[in-house]
């Protein structure tokens, strides 16, 4: 009877300690680095900003963080790949609009759902779409341009924003069917190439971010693709407001895991990301440098942001495929 009051006893206290101290991976976490899969290019803005919360991140957790980079199908290859890895808080994706609401709007069967696979751990940055031309192009706005290409009939009007997908080319697909002028899109590996031609005068109109203005001194502001304008560029009208009708969501980045990471590792990757991302001197860092805004939402305000843009682009996704099939 003693011997079973021991055992009795035993177990309770475990009980107790599993009750108060779950699963004591977070105390251990991270034994080993952590890396963060970047859809896009090396190099680029995105692996460069994924690099700038690595290294923040180092700092509060001790170990190293890698940034690799993962292309290929409008960022589902990153995210399939992540997808896969195993779920323990050492594999982490840079997640972005293209990969986690346009590919699986066009394709349902791509093989993953953003919202079903993955562990949302914070939204971090969003951008407006802005529409560009050269500094000497004879138009000053979106609006402009439409009459221009309206005035000329003859000639041959071309835009780029980036992948099929990507949200860039999207809108300008979307802008320009809505008001019924043919502007030819260009499509490339990722949103950053389109600039370069539209800086060598080979596209008319280029869709991308504020950054460019900054990036490339010899083009110009049309029009931003959002609700108001931004205080930060008071003189770029928005596309609302010159009286053309498109869609007005942000090519947003966030940070996601595998499904399935065990609570208290999330919860402190959760801890350790808004910390990172609440912190003004970095928010302050991430626009001087790559011009990008920073807005930080926690897993329950990403998954809504998830739904909320999956609902606006469904359309000008369907109307983009479409426009493929016609080819």
């Amino acid at each position: 009877m003693n011997a079973f009051k021991g055992c009795l006893v035993v177990l309770i206290c475990l009980l107790l300690f599993v009750t108060y101290f779950p699963g004591q991976s977070a105390a251990k976490y991270p034994e080993k680095p952590i890396t963060i899969v970047c859809p896009w290019a090396a190099g680029g803005m995105a692996f460069l900003m994924a690099m700038e919360l690595g290294n923040e991140m180092e700092k509060i957790l001790g170990k190293r963080v890698l940034v690799v980079s993962q292309t290929g199908g409008a960022g589902a290859a990153g995210a399939m790949y992540v997808k896969q890895a195993p779920a323990d808080g050492y594999t982490l994706f840079q997640a972005w609009i293209a990969p986690f609401v346009m590919v699986p709007l066009q394709n349902p069967q791509i093989g993953y759902d953003p919202l079903k696979d993955f562990t949302l751990l914070a939204y971090m940055t969003e951008n407006p779409v802005v529409a560009l031309a050269q500094k000497d192009s004879p138009y000053n706005t979106l609006k402009e341009f439409v009459d221009y290409v309206r005035a000329n009939p003859g000639k041959f009007f071309k835009f780029g924003g980036g992948p099929t997908l990507s949200v860039h080319s999207l809108f300008g697909n979307e802008v320009f069917r809505n008001v019924g002028v043919k502007v030819q899109g260009v499509y490339y590996v990722d949103s950053g190439a389109p600039m370069l031609d539209l800086v060598g005068k080979t596209l008319d109109v280029s869709f991308h971010t504020f950054e460019a203005l900054k990036k490339f001194p010899t083009i110009k502001a049309l029009g931003v693709f959002s609700e108001k304008r931004y205080p930060e560029f008071p003189d770029v009208p928005t596309v609302l407001e010159q009286g053309l009708k498109a869609p007005t969501v942000k090519s947003w980045s966030g940070i996601a895991a595998p499904k399935g990471i065990p609570p208290d590792v999330r919860d402190y990757l959760v801890e350790t990301i808004k910390k990172i991302l609440q912190d003004p001197k970095f928010q302050q860092k991430i626009f001087n440098n790559m011009n990008q805004f920073l807005v930080y939402h926690g897993p329950e305000g990403f998954s809504e942001i998830i739904r909320r843009d999956m609902e606006q682009m469904k359309g000008p996704v369907q109307r983009a495929g479409e426009m493929e099939k016609k080819k």
